[in-house]
């Protein structure tokens, strides 16, 4: 009789200590669903009313000069590249793995390029760190005008109309990321 009490007690205690867990477990969720929601209100002014938020328009005042130079890194390292490998032999060169490795390592242009690359990559880092990849990544368009008109202009490319209203379709792209940052 005494076992039969005590396993009767034993499975009140259960139920208390059951009902007293999901009562925590219920007031932790509540807990953190109003802590998610004040941070995807919060995350959502930023965004969504945010690209006239004061914060998109510093960081796109305050960090510009880093996009500049990721985006001028990776077209002077592209334009680096292409000279390199297009002085006599060393396209043709470039059969093997090896061969390759030679190339890179023997030619300062493809070396410049690389250099040039990595330095456009340092600041993109930094720019990452300090803006929102949705504002940001749009200006990476950049490099398609760019390298467009490098090509034509220095390089000597012949580039058709159908390419060149691409390029016109980016900019305005670009434009319009920009202009979202400020209004």
């Amino acid at each position: 009789m005494g076992s039969a009490g005590g396993g009767a007690g034993l499975a009140f205690r259960r139920q208390s200590v059951t009902r007293t867990s999901l009562a925590a477990a219920s007031f932790v969720a509540q807990r953190d669903r109003r802590k998610w929601n004040r941070f995807a209100a919060a995350r959502a002014a930023t965004v969504l009313g945010g690209a006239n938020s004061p914060m998109m328009k510093k960081q796109i005042m305050d960090y510009w000069w880093l996009i500049l130079v990721s985006v001028t890194s990776g077209v002077a390292g592209q334009t680096a590249l292409k000279l390199g490998l297009s002085q006599p032999g060393a396209a043709e060169g470039v059969n093997s793995l090896a061969s390759l490795i030679t190339t890179i390592f023997t030619s300062p242009l493809v070396l410049l390029g690389l250099g040039l690359y990595a330095l456009g990559a340092l600041a993109w880092i930094a720019v990452l760190s300090r803006m929102d990849l949705s504002l940001a990544y749009p200006f990476l368009a950049l490099n398609f005008v760019l390298v467009a008109l490098v090509s034509k202009f220095f390089l000597g490319e012949t580039i058709p109309a159908m390419r060149w209203a691409g390029i016109a379709v980016i900019c305005a792209g670009i434009l319009l990321v920009a202009r979202s940052s400020f209004q």
